[in-house]
């Protein structure tokens, strides 16, 4: 049984601090020091230790930017992972605001679509967890993301109990 990761970017794979400036390719990260998906290779490692976890991109970028570019943007090695999103990001059909433009709504139905056995949360924002993943969420620093203490072992954690230890 493979798991399936629920993943934000902003919070976890770099500080929250991001700006989004229309025509830009990329956001940009307003946070002095840091760097795009700098966490990445933290993300890498724990995804090794668990080889049959898939990733749903759980993020404002996809609407913002379209799914293509979205996952362009995403280190190459967890790239390979992605298996969707829970925002539906096609830079043809613009994002409209609707009563579904939550990120924890768009998680909410994403669940209910896809239906996944074993769910998976990674995200800065504790309001992003649903009651159905109190017990699977690593909820990250959002300045610190997968570099805060004990996230890696608690996320590694969590997906090996979700794919039966592989």
């Amino acid at each position: 049984m493979a798991a399936t990761l629920y993943l934000g970017i902003d919070g976890v794979l770099h500080p929250r601090a991001i700006s989004f400036t229309k025509g830009e390719r990329l956001p940009k990260l307003r946070d002095a020091g840091h760097s795009l998906f700098e966490n990445h290779l933290i993300l890498e490692r724990a995804l090794e230790q668990c080889p049959h976890t898939v990733v749903i991109v759980h993020s404002w970028w996809v609407p913002l930017l379209g799914y293509r570019r979205t996952v362009e943007a995403i280190p190459e090695r967890l790239r390979t992972r992605i298996i969707g999103a829970t925002c539906r990001g096609n830079r043809r059909l613009p994002f409209a605001l609707t009563s579904a433009t939550t990120r924890r709504e768009w998680l909410r139905q994403d669940i209910l679509r896809r239906r996944p056995a074993t769910p998976v949360l990674l995200d800065c924002d504790f309001c992003q967890v649903l009651s159905m993943l109190a017990d699977s969420a690593c909820v990250v620093d959002a300045r610190m993301g997968l570099a805060t203490i004990g996230a890696a072992e608690r996320l590694v954690s969590l997906l090996q109990d979700a794919n039966g230890s592989d």
